[in-house]
């Protein structure tokens, strides 16, 4: 993929992230029963906010 606009990039860069990072605690939370997980840092954050 090119991507001329960095700001573009960076927030995709970011949301991938924050997207594949978050599938992998449901996961490994649904394994080991927790039913609280707590994630943090600005790829979180930045997800939540462009989301809406």
């Amino acid at each position: 993929m090119k991507c001329t606009d960095a700001f573009k990039g960076a927030a995709v860069f970011h949301a991938t992230i924050a997207a594949g990072l978050a599938k992998w605690v449901a996961l490994i939370a649904s394994k080991y029963h927790c039913a609280l997980v707590a994630l943090g840092g600005d790829d979180f954050i930045m997800s939540f906010y462009c989301s809406y």
